[in-house]
């Protein structure tokens, strides 16, 4: 079956089941009407007019007025509460930029701490008394990023062998490699799925029972002293020989069965001759006679290529005046033969094997045992009830494999192949009922197994969550609060830590980090997996235990391992693994002291207070900065500047354009905290001749010293990390980017946490049994 053949097999297997679901267009959302006001609303409004339009008037209406204010936003056109919440998208950028400090830009007046939090909780209050709780999202039908196809055919096949190594990279958004909407599908994907698919399918089943390959006489050519008898055996009545060609495609051991007789005449017995690709072996005697046909089998060693094998007769005899009847003509007949192997017997089923065959099958029960063992697996690999009709289409496949004279194994390796290429299996499906009512629906208890599967373990249900799903119970809240304890219990949770964290903290990058070399030789392969290993490791730990969402911040410790401790400069460390450390001592803990955070956020030659001011705005505290504008300059990093100039003398300098300062004030202020840590994550005291500069002023006039500075501003601004945290968390757990209506869902989540004391834990069971995880919405809607 050539690989082409078998992936369009899969592939129209699969899209009758995915075109009236996937492919069906959505209901249009229904004509936005005009925003009536409640009463609590209008109380609202007051409420802005009163006190919240005054501080807008007072720190943002100087710059933000009329049609060419920035960022075309007018404040002078907001009269009232209507028109926030007709333009959320434009107001949750101004919650943003007043969190982060980086409005009103420099040289303009400065609101203080309490105004700031005033008017934020006025716009997030505002939101919230619009919230439509119904709309939940729409996840993208997306096809398996490559972690989670590594992992689906472990968990599936039993097999620790990775086929993703050629696949093409996953675009990224929103920061994860699992969104659906830029998991787009490439030729080039479709040719590595279609090797894949071959390779698993070999891999995971052996062919215990030898190919049986039979010679089918009524196609052959024969000779002019042969014909071919009523019962399709070939009768020579003189010397000749016949060619077979048999598609031996193993190397190995085989037995070549003749089923023959002779017509006894003259002093010798008929010989059967038979030719190797060409070359003749040595004649066997034929005892047999017509009446009782014999067997008469040769043993071979071929090699893996199609072969020829000759079968004739050699030593005719006829004497026709011969006085006894039964000694006038000697002659041959052939009654069938058959190439068996290569001989198995001593092969011993994988563990993969029998996940996939794992009962006898006996003779005649092919079919049936092919359907039942082709049923379970699809259901697995479908991570849903396969259904008749595509069983049923499988099983033509299969048939036509068993008819072609391939052994069950081989049949089975081929529908495997055609289900591993199956859109059922490459993407995670949800099907909506186009004819049905309401503006969202409850999951079925199938894509709730999956949406927590796919969350915890990047990788497809197991038998358990499978079993519960079947009886409709994993829904249940009691037994799925179960089941999501006891998947982070689990050795696979140790995916979600890699997955996630890496991938939150942005570190993934240090695989393409490249230090300079001269500056820091010590920076190896070896000591970047170490960093990549604590962050994974303490973000394990967090949630294995259920620490605090806080300690990422206020945390004491880290993970290290000798390489590690080595590097920080920490003595008395000579394990190789992960081991829980304090390193109070040494001015590190939590994600602001971690290596690899330190060295993705620097530059080859030199740290970045920039990058690194970005990085805990953007990914702790979740206020990202405005992009840099266009034909922004860059830092000087030539010998001579950097040995007459420190880092902030370098960084005014940059600052001095008007368009730069206003972000940058926030931006340096956290940057220079963690000056002491050089780009490679290495404590130090001195940059080159200068003395280390780790002092900050926040917008606000707020100081920070150092890295323990920073951490105090972490822990005054714990609700915003929190915040971030959660909408991190969602966004990785849903493969799609939150907007303006989830900010309702988010608000709900963590209030539920915070009140339950804001563990990581917590974290992710409100998040599985949040409606955004739980619910699937019916309509597209936009946010404005």
């Amino acid at each position: 079956m050539g690989r082409t053949w078998i992936s369009t097999c899969g592939w129209v297997l699969g899209l009758g089941t995915l075109a009236l679901g996937v492919f069906a267009s959505p209901k249009l959302p229904k004509q936005a009407q005009p925003l009536q006001l409640t009463d609590d609303q209008k109380k609202l409004e007051a409420e802005y007019k009163k006190s919240i339009k005054p501080l807008i008037d007072e720190y943002c209406a100087t710059c933000h007025v009329g049609e060419q204010a920035p960022g075309k936003l007018d404040f002078d056109s907001y009269k009232g509460l209507a028109a926030i919440l007709d333009n959320q998208k434009k107001w949750d950028q101004v919650v943003l930029n007043v969190r982060s400090e980086v409005m009103p830009p420099p040289g303009m007046p400065v609101p203080s701490k309490a105004d700031r939090d005033k008017l934020v909780d006025f716009i997030q209050r505002a939101f919230s008394s619009n919230c439509n709780l119904e709309n939940v999202g729409r996840v993208t039908i997306r096809r398996l990023n490559r972690t989670e196809y590594r992992y689906t055919v472990q968990d599936l096949l039993g097999l620790d062998l990775d086929v993703t190594r050629d696949f093409p990279s996953d675009n990224v958004g929103y920061g994860y490699d699992n969104i659906g909407d830029v998991l787009t599908l490439s030729p080039l994907h479709m040719e590595k799925y279609m090797k894949a698919a071959e390779d698993l399918s070999k891999a995971a089943i052996q062919i215990t029972t030898p190919k049986n390959m039979v010679a089918e006489f009524h196609k052959a050519t024969l000779p002019e002293n042969a014909r071919l008898g009523n019962s399709e055996e070939i009768f020579f009545f003189a010397n000749g020989r016949v060619n077979f060609n048999f598609p031996v495609e193993e190397a190995g051991d085989y037995m070549l069965t003749i089923v023959a007789a002779g017509t006894p005449a003259g002093p010798d017995l008929p010989e059967l001759t038979y030719w190797l690709d060409g070359v003749q072996q040595a004649p066997m005697k034929v005892p047999a006679v017509p009446a009782k046909p014999g067997t008469y089998r040769v043993p071979l060693t071929l090699r893996g290529k199609p072969t020829q094998i000759g079968v004739g007769f050699l030593n005719d005899y006829y004497a026709p005046n011969d006085p006894n009847p039964n000694n006038r003509d000697r002659n041959l007949i052939i009654y069938s033969m058959r190439l068996d192997g290569p001989d198995r017997s001593t092969i011993q089923p994988s563990e993969s094997h029998r996940r996939i065959i794992y009962g006898r099958i006996a003779n005649g029960t092919e079919m049936m045992m092919g359907g039942q063992f082709l049923r379970r697996f699809m259901t697995r690999a479908y991570r849903r009830p396969a259904t008749e009709e595509e069983l049923s289409r499988l099983m033509v496949l299969f048939k036509k494999v068993l008819d072609s004279g391939d052994p069950f194994e081989r049949a089975m390796q081929v529908c495997v192949q055609a289900v591993l290429v199956n859109p059922n299996f490459l993407f995670r499906v949800e099907l909506d009922d186009v004819a049905r009512n309401g503006a969202s629906r409850q999951l079925n208890d199938f894509e709730l197994a999956n949406r927590l599967s796919y969350f915890l373990w990047s990788s497809m249900p197991d038998d358990e969550l499978m079993q519960l799903a079947t009886t409709k119970t994993l829904s249940q809240p009691d037994i799925l609060d179960k089941q999501i304890a006891r998947m982070m219990a689990d050795p696979k949770a140790a995916r979600f830590a890699e997955n996630f964290a890496t991938q939150w903290l942005q570190i993934k990058r240090i695989e393409v980090s490249s230090p300079d070399p001269e500056l820091f030789p010590g920076f190896d392969s070896a000591l970047q997996d170490s960093m990549i290993d604590e962050a994974v490791s303490f973000f394990g730990d967090a949630v294995r235990n259920n620490r605090s969402i806080s300690e990422f911040i206020t945390s004491d410790y880290t993970f290290l391992n000798s390489r590690l401790a080595r590097h920080y400069g920490i003595p008395n460390v000579s394990w190789n693994e992960m081991r829980r450390f304090n390193v109070k001592e040494y001015n590190r803990g939590g994600l602001l002291g971690m290596g690899a955070v330190l060295t993705v956020t620097s530059n080859p030659n030199r740290t970045s207070p920039v990058k690194r001011g970005k990085w805990v705005m953007e990914q702790v505290l979740g206020t990202p900065p405005p992009p840099p504008p266009p034909n922004v300059g860059v830092l000087a990093d030539d010998k001579a500047t950097i040995t007459t100039k420190n880092m902030r003398e370098r960084l005014e300098m940059h600052r001095k354009d008007p368009s730069c300062a206003a972000c940058h004030k926030p931006l340096d202020a956290i940057g220079f905290t963690l000056e002491n840590f050089d780009a490679v994550g290495k404590w130090r005291d001195k940059d080159g001749v200068f003395e280390v500069d780790n002092k900050g002023e926040m917008p606000d006039g707020t100081k920070l010293d150092g890295v323990t500075g920073l951490r105090r501003l972490l822990i005054d601004r714990e609700d915003d990390f929190v915040r971030n945290l959660c909408e991190q968390m969602m966004i990785y757990a849903l493969g799609r980017g939150m907007n303006a209506s989830d900010k309702c869902q988010i608000d709900l989540l963590v209030e539920r946490v915070q009140k339950k004391g804001g563990r990581m834990q917590d974290l992710i069971s409100e998040i599985v049994n949040s409606d955004l995880f739980q619910k699937r919405s019916l309509t597209e809607e936009t946010s404005k």
